[in-house]
């Protein structure tokens, strides 16, 4: 039912809009729906007992019980317990009829829970339906249960804009059953047209009659929302333009045929080994949308046909071939893989490929070095972030950040030429290095990053990221400490392009073993258009010394501890990618990781551990949390042991960023140099942003039972995504947080009593969206009490910069918090 108008006067920048909560009828549903989560389940004999949390942190969790009926084979009678009591009655009692599909077991349901209020009077409740299935997979008998669950409905209210009436529609994302900057919304005229508008997070801007609207206020349980008109600088079609990815692929000419697969990986394996081809492999399923889209947009191009011409193409459902999905650690869909007639993996690509990725994926081995966007732009962050440490100046400050008006996270995420533009003329704008005219701009691209001294070599090129392609000359000139040649004639003679340099071949015979630092510099013979530096590993016999890891790795599967082993595939599978057409988006240094990796699984082969405080440094760690692992990155200080344990700080990347961002960006890895010069452990785990206290405690028992580190003195501190982490955890749990330290982030201040608990600190930009609301929780942490809470705002900056001046009065904070 749509709630009253609410009237807005034209003269009135501010829409505030009612809200109420929707439940779908059989006809209705969103284009968009939230991503799936899940309750942990354990055992209790027959039945499955686990609990989910929904509303505000101070509400208990409902707890969940799934069973089997008198003489049913299957999952097919769930209790959810509405009142929250902790008793599970007859009438918080669900059933259901499961069905196969595909060999396997669904058990699904339908309900609704009534979240309360708090601090309403009358008492009130909202309506929350639910979407719960189990399934049950007679193949993996000892997987761990899960009981998945999404929210089925949504939050609409109608308004009158420009005398007409719209209607706004709210939809969480995060189902965490509370509304905030990380859910969605959507605008329309009709509401017929509501459910299948495109999402928009409530970060974003909205469209209606060509004109941009963004949120200023959405009610934590839903009830309203408040937005206002303004300009964002582009028009709706110029933002569709570029938010089409899809359309290179949509238009691309088709083949005469598509490309054609077969269904036996083994005849096909076979017949390359014999013919001296390659074998393209697609693993997929029905239920996969992304599959599908390359099946009609990427397999029918005549480009991917044609690069294709040397391989056998195989397509296998990974719901059917269960075997080969574990053979080949296929973990989502799509995985295609290319490999050699024996059967040895040469490249590996996980999610939607375009047609030019097939094509760079298709291509021969060392020969077509691919671009990867994604490190081109981050690193002109990082480099940007450096600059923005030494540069003081408020003009310049200024001007830097007028340019950076557009470089949202979602753009640095998109990773595009124009991203990596407006990025470099911020950077002049705060160095007054170049003067920011339009010119063509290139990278550099290098087959390999991992090298065989005696066998192997890597190709470069330098393609185009952004400009008009107006120049007619790049030279290429290499500096390393054990090879420096400058001459242009070299490398070739002849560079008559308007968008690449050929590829150079570089045969390493005189190479010292180890990770090098390379420089190269590309100009037009006076005009430098780009100084490129990154990492090449040079090793001795690397693809004998890979073979033999990887057949160690299964030897020691049985004896090696758990943290040894998943650690040293997760290192195993990066060094193949650095060895194979590495496209990763950081610095790796691949001979040590090499050498590390061998011993870890020697260690692990004789069932000992590897890791521990006797290796000092830092480390890349896949750290056991339950039944999953956490990519995490560590920084181990000098000293530690038993007698001296140290404090631990655990840090939480913002959107679009990773864990390697705490220790090679935000001010260039300064983090993690502050935390060395205090001798605390330091680790950053890679997380989704969906993750809540018991996971975090998780990560840091994992740590513990590796390092001595004081289980009393251990903190928290986020940015952005991270940050709003941070603060749901120490809401939820504030026991073993010694401190929270966070920036740019905020959460509903009807958590204050719980984030009183314990020391925090709130750092935010001056320019920052959230500065209002960040300053409004601070307000509810004094009213609710708090003993310890700080507020610093930061001058001439956003959210995006705040950690590169926040960090270091973040670690002189903590050092007062963590004696």
């Amino acid at each position: 039912m749509l709630c009253a108008l609410a009237l807005v006067s034209l003269l009135d920048s501010r829409i505030d809009v009612a809200l109420t909560s929707k439940s779908p009828s059989a006809d209705e549903a969103l284009r968009w729906s939230p991503k799936g989560a899940k309750v942990e389940l354990t055992r209790d004999g027959t039945a499955l007992l686990g609990s989910l949390r929904l509303g505000p942190a101070e509400l208990a969790p409902v707890a969940v019980k799934l069973d089997k009926s008198a003489g049913a084979a299957h999952f097919d009678v769930l209790w959810l317990d509405f009142d929250r009591d902790g008793v599970l009655a007859n009438d918080e009692r669900l059933t259901t009829q499961p069905s196969e599909s595909r060999g396997k077991f669904w058990s699904s349901f339908e309900s609704e829970l009534a979240i309360p209020v708090p601090s309403s009077a009358p008492a009130q409740t909202r309506s929350y339906p639910l979407s719960l299935w189990f399934v049950e997979d007679p193949q993996e008998p000892d997987a761990p249960p899960v009981l998945r669950w999404s929210r089925r409905g949504w939050h609409e209210g109608e308004c009158v804009i420009d005398g007409k009436p719209a209607f706004v529609l709210v939809t969480e994302m995060e189902l965490d059953g509370v509304f905030d900057q990380r859910d969605a919304w959507f605008l329309a005229r009709e509401r017929s047209k509501l459910l299948s508008a495109s999402s928009r997070s409530l970060e974003q801007h909205a469209w209606l009659d060509s004109r941009a609207y963004r949120p200023v206020a959405i009610d934590s349980h839903g009830r309203s929302i408040a937005f206002e008109r303004f300009e964002p600088g582009f028009t709706e079609a110029e933002e569709a333009a570029k938010a089409d990815t899809l359309a290179p692929d949509r238009n691309a000419p088709r083949a005469a045929r598509p490309l054609e697969f077969s269904g036996d990986l083994a005849a096909a394996l076979d017949t390359a080994k014999q013919g001296g081809m390659r074998v393209l492999v697609d693993f997929e399923t029905t239920w996969c949308g992304p599959c599908a889209t390359m099946n009609q947009l990427v397999y029918t191009s005549q480009a991917v046909v044609h690069a294709a011409a040397d391989v056998i193409a195989v397509k296998l459902d990974g719901d059917v071939q269960r075997e080969l999905v574990k053979q080949y650690a296929v973990g989502a869909y799509p995985t295609i893989l290319l490999l050699s007639g024996d059967g040895t993996e040469l490249r590996r690509a996980v999610g939607y490929q375009s047609v030019a990725q097939m094509v760079s994926l298709l291509r021969p081995p060392d020969t077509a070095p691919v671009l990867n966007m994604h490190f081109e732009v981050l690193s002109r962050v990082r480099d940007f972030e450096r600059s923005w440490i030494s540069e003081r100046d408020p003009a310049k400050r200024a001007a830097a950040l007028q340019v950076l008006e557009n470089v949202s996270a979602n753009c640095i995420a998109a990773a595009t030429g124009e991203c990596a533009r407006t990025i470099d003329r911020a950077q002049w704008a705060l160095t007054a290095e170049r003067s920011p005219r339009a010119y063509p701009q290139v990278g550099l691209a290098v087959s390999q990053r991992l090298c065989d001294r005696e066998t192997s070599a890597t190709h470069m090129r330098a393609p185009l990221i952004y400009g008009d392609g107006s120049f007619a000359l790049i030279s290429v000139s290499l500096s390393l400490g054990w090879w420096n040649r400058t001459d242009v004639s070299t490398f070739d003679d002849s560079i008559a392009t308007t968008d690449v340099v050929k590829p150079v071949r570089f045969i390493f015979d005189c190479a010292a073993v180890g990770d090098t630092a390379l420089t190269a510099h590309l100009s037009d013979g006076g005009f430098p258009y780009a100084i490129t530096k990154f990492t090449l590993s040079i090793v001795e016999c690397r693809d004998e010394r890979l073979a033999a890891l990887t057949k160690a790795i299964a030897t020691a599967a049985e004896k090696g501890p758990r943290l040894e082993l998943a650690t040293a595939r997760m290192q195993l599978a990066l060094l193949e990618s650095l060895a194979r057409g590495s496209t990763e988006v950081h610095e790796y240094p691949g001979a040590r990781l090499l050498a590390e990796t061998e011993a870890v699984v020697t260690a692990a082969l004789n069932g000992q551990r590897w890791y521990g405080p006797e290796h000092t440094g830092e480390y890349w760690l896949a750290l056991p949390c339950g039944a999953t692992t956490v990519r995490t990155r560590v920084l181990v200080p000098d000293g530690l042991s038993k007698e001296a344990p140290a404090p631990l700080v655990l840090a939480l990347h913002g959107a679009v960023f990773d864990e390697d961002t705490w220790f090679d960006g935000y001010g260039g890895g300064q983090s993690a140099e502050l935390a060395r010069q205090r001798g605390w452990l330091f680790a950053a785990p890679h997380f989704e942003g969906t993750e809540d206290a018991a996971l975090l405690a998780a990560l840091v028992q994992a740590l513990s039972d590796v390092y001595p580190l004081d289980a009393s003195r251990v903190a928290l501190i986020g940015h952005d995504r991270g940050g709003v982490v941070a603060l749901k955890a120490l809401a939820q749990a504030p026991a073993p947080w010694r401190a929270v330290a966070t920036m740019g982030a905020w959460i509903d201040p009807s958590s204050a009593q719980q984030l009183a608990a314990r020391p925090l600190f709130l750092g935010v930009g001056e320019h920052d969206a959230l500065r209002a609301a960040i300053g409004s929780l601070h307000t509810s942490l004094e009213a609710a009490g708090a003993k310890d809470t700080t507020l610093r705002t930061y001058a001439h900056t956003d959210r995006w910069l705040c950690p590169v001046d926040a960090l270091p009065d973040v670690f002189a904070w903590l050092d007062v918090r963590l004696k």
